[in-house]
C-alpha cells in the first residue's frame, strides 16, 4: 500500500514537531518534507511531490491566500490543508483560493489524522477505517455521487431536506469524510461503500 506523503509548511518548529508526531504516528503516513518558508518549499517539491500540503497562512515570505495560490501553483495536484492559527482569513475565502480544507490550531489531533486520511483516500487509495452505511444512507450517497442537491434527493425519496441532511452528516461521519463533495469523488472513484447488513428488529424507514 502507498503511504499518503506529507509536507509541513510552518515557521512554528514545535508546531512542526507535533503535526509530525501526529501524523507519523499512522503507518499510512509519511512526512517527507519540512519548510518555514516558500523559499524553502520551493526547492523540496523539486526532489519529492507530496500529496498532502499542510501549510500556515502566515509565513516569513507570504502571507494569507497569496499563500494558497503560491502552493498550488508549485503543487497542482497536492492537496491542500489550511493549519493555522490566524483569524485574518476565514475558511471560506480559504476554499476559495484553493484550499481543500482549513484546520485551526487548536483542532484535535484524531480530526487532523482523519482531515489527512480523508482528503488521500480518493487520490491515492489510502482509505480511512469505515462504518458501513445503511440501505437508505447508501441511497442517499448514489443521489450525491450523481449530482443531485439534497432538495432533489429529498423530493426523490418523498423526505425532507432536513431528513437528507441528517443522513448525510452520518454519512460524512461513518466514512470519515469532511465534505459532501467527498461522497462523490470516493463513489465515482471506488464504487459504493459497504452496506451493513438489514436488521429485522430495525423497521425500515
Amino acid at each position: 500500500m502507498n503511504r499518503v506523503r506529507v509536507m509541513i509548511v510552518d515557521d512554528h518548529a514545535i508546531v512542526v514537531e507535533a503535526l509530525e508526531r501526529i501524523l507519523c504516528a499512522n503507518s499510512a503516513i509519511e512526512v517527507i518534507g519540512r519548510a518555514r518558508s516558500l523559499s524553502e518549499f520551493r526547492p523540496m517539491i523539486q526532489q519529492a511531490t507530496p500529496d498532502i500540503v499542510i501549510l500556515d497562512l502566515r509565513l516569513p515570505d507570504s502571507q494569507g491566500v497569496d499563500t494558497i495560490n503560491a502552493v498550488r501553483g508549485m503543487c497542482p495536484t497536492a492537496r491542500i490543508v489550511v493549519f493555522t492559527g490566524s483569524a485574518d482569513v476565514n475558511e471560506a475565502r480559504a476554499r476559495r483560493s484553493g484550499a481543500d480544507a482549513f484546520l485551526d490550531k487548536q483542532t484535535a489531533s484524531s480530526f487532523i489524522l482523519s482531515t489527512v486520511l480523508s482528503l488521500a483516500a480518493v487520490d491515492s487509495g489510502v482509505r480511512p477505517p469505515e462504518q458501513p452505511l445503511s440501505a437508505r444512507e447508501l441511497e442517499v450517497a448514489r443521489l450525491v455521487a450523481e449530482g443531485l442537491t439534497n432538495s432533489q434527493i429529498a423530493d426523490a425519496l418523498f423526505v425532507s431536506e432536513n431528513t437528507i441532511k441528517t443522513h448525510l452528516s452520518h454519512i460524512l461521519a461513518k466514512l470519515r469524510m469532511p465534505r459532501r463533495v467527498d461522497i462523490a469523488r470516493l463513489w465515482n472513484a471506488r464504487g459504493a461503500p459497504p452496506i451493513q447488513p438489514a436488521n429485522p428488529d430495525h423497521p425500515k424507514e
